[in-house]
């Protein structure tokens, strides 16, 4: 099953003012890239953010939230929100800018 394309749109949404975020095609949904690094996205069962490792913890204390978790291990980086969460624009658009600031941080590609 492909991700929820009214999800997607309301993500897609979130990130339209920025220049820098490419689509990609992956875990069964829509990734975006924010200059060249991975920022967020969608799968099946819901949105995932590259929060990194020193915000995890204050990303989980966040309703809706679970470390992401593709391959049987968990994503140190990664969070969660559930599908039903989404439509919280609290926690989404916190989760997203937890990302971009993450992504702030990291080398260019």
């Amino acid at each position: 099953m492909a991700a929820d394309p009214g999800l997607l749109e309301l993500m897609r949404s979130d990130m339209a003012d920025r220049q820098d975020v490419r689509e990609q095609r992956m875990f069964g949904g829509m990734a975006f890239m924010v200059s060249g690094h991975m920022a967020c996205g969608l799968m099946p069962r819901g949105a995932f953010y590259r929060v990194g490792r020193a915000r995890q913890a204050e990303a989980l204390a966040l309703d809706g939230t679970a470390v992401m978790n593709v391959t049987r291990r968990p994503m140190p980086d990664f969070v969660e929100l559930a599908a039903d969460c989404m439509g919280e624009d609290a926690a989404r658009l916190t989760l997203l800018d937890m990302a971009l600031t993450h992504i702030a941080t990291l080398p260019p590609r």
